[in-house]
Formats: structure tokens, sequence, C-alpha cells
């Protein structure tokens, strides 16, 4: 998103979030926009359902960061884009219809790291926002129950302490809130209650560093940020 940097797919998404959050998809002309919907839905593999970025495995850093994991990260990133373009993917979101089996998808969320909140956080939010998509785009019923057994594993595996879905001692702090966020911004989207709110709000507010964010260190930064910030505020606004 600034001038001298590389174009890549996530950035193409990022920019029309922007556009969109700002008003400006409605000036967009109407071939522009066309060419924009069928580049996203080109990326769309038949087979699977994934939108799959062809150099994903140059840009994969690490075993938690592998080309599945940013795949079906772009996944979400380009259904979303289509959304703002007032348009949908071709086909379902075929690669998470094993989620939809009660034993593996158990299975699946007790096997992460939940000692890297931040990474396990973002794989179920991942398949949560797969799951909500092939049920409210293409009326899958067993999306539906699936995503039924994340919240109840969700609400069984929260930690009373914190609120946070997190193990270890980091898993109360940084880890912790990290983890949480991705989580909670599935429970804002299908307006369920989050359990522990006192607790969360006196550990968000113990996390907070003195220049007022939430960066360890101060200055800030993007995810911590939003990652703190937002359920302070969603819990404000929403209780007395």
């Amino acid at each position: 998103l600034t001038k001298d940097s590389d174009y890549s797919v996530f950035s193409f998404c990022f920019s029309i979030f922007i556009k969109n959050m700002f008003g400006e998809l409605t000036n967009i002309d109407k071939k522009v926009k066309s060419e924009w919907i069928t580049f996203l839905q080109n990326l769309q593999d038949k087979n699977t359902g994934l939108f799959i970025d062809p150099e994903s495995k140059s840009k994969a850093t690490d075993s938690e960061h592998d080309s599945n994991h940013l795949n079906i990260q772009l996944t979400t990133f380009c259904v979303a884009a289509l959304d703002c373009l007032d348009s949908s993917s071709r086909y379902p979101l075929k690669f998470v219809e094993e989620y939809y089996n009660p034993s593996y998808l158990n299975d699946w969320l007790g096997k992460l790291n939940w000692r890297r909140s931040s990474n396990s956080g973002n794989k179920v939010m991942f398949i949560a926002i797969c799951l909500i998509y092939n049920y409210e785009r293409f009326g899958i019923r067993k999306a539906k129950l699936a995503l039924d057994i994340w919240f109840m594993w969700m609400d069984k595996n929260q930690n009373s302490k914190t609120g946070f879905w997190s193990i270890d001692t980091n898993g109360s702090y940084m880890q912790g809130m990290s983890g949480f966020y991705h989580q909670f911004v599935i429970y804002m989207y299908m307006d369920r209650q989050v359990q522990y709110q006192s607790k969360l709000v006196d550990k968000l507010l113990f996390i907070q560093q003195p220049d007022g964010l939430f960066y360890p260190g101060n200055g800030g930064g993007s995810c911590y940020d939003i990652d703190g910030i937002t359920p302070l505020i969603y819990f404000y606004k929403n209780n007395n």
C-alpha cells in the first residue's frame, strides 16, 4: 500500500477494504469493477474452493504460516473483498467440508498450539469465517451446524480467569489478547455474547501501555491496538 512496495493479492484486497470504508466503491467505473471481480474470482480453485496465491509457498515464513495458512487467510480476504464489490465466489468453500464432522472439528481445535494463540486464533477465525460464508451465501446447513460446534468448543475452553483462549504464562498477557480478538470478531458478527466480560476488561486495561496504546514498549502497533481497543469499546457500548 505504499508507492514503491511490491504488488500482492493481499494488498489488492486491502485497497478494496479501504475504498469501501470511505464509500469510494460507489464511484468505481462498472467496467473496472467487473474486472476486479473477475480477477478475484479467477483465483478460486474449483475443486477446493480456496483462493490461491501463486506465490504463497515463497511467502511462507514458518510452519505456523505455511502456504495452506496463507491461502485460507487469503480466501477470507477475497470473499470479503467480493462482498464489498456486491459479488461472491463462484463456488462454495469446499475445503471446510471436513470440519463439518464434529469429531474432526473438536480434535483439530484441541490440537492447535494455544500457547501461540495469536496464530491458533487466526486459524480458528479463518475456519469460522468460511463456515459462515458457506451457510450465508450457499445455504449449506452443515456449515451452520459446524459453527455451532465451534462456539461450543470456544465457550467450554475459554479461560475463566482472563477471558482469553490461551494457556501458559504469556497466554494471560500479549499472546492471550492477540488470540482473543480473532474469536471475538466471530462472536460480534454472530451477535453472540462473550463470557467473562468483566475479567476481560480488567485484563485488557492491565495490558494497556502508558501511552494509552497496546504495543509492548509504547508507540502502538496496528494488530495489538485493534486487539485491545475493539473489545473495550464494544463492551462499553453494550453494557451499562
